[in-house]
């Protein structure tokens, strides 16, 4: 099972997963289908900045 905020697949969230996400943002990167959808961490069927600072959250154990 996915871990909620995983974006690059290894099993934790990390400051890297939040990177990650804000690489795709800024359009360096383009993510794949599978982990586009692993980039909405929030559920409302959007990947933005809204994801990112719940990724960052989880990391700051804040969530």
């Amino acid at each position: 099972m996915p871990v909620r905020g995983d974006i690059d697949g290894d099993g934790r969230v990390t400051i890297g997963d939040a990177t990650w996400m804000q690489f795709y943002l800024a359009e360096f990167s383009k993510p794949d289908a599978e982990t586009e959808a692993r980039c909405d961490v929030n559920g409302d069927g959007r990947f933005d900045v809204r994801d990112v600072t719940v990724v960052m959250r989880i990391v700051a154990e804040m969530e």
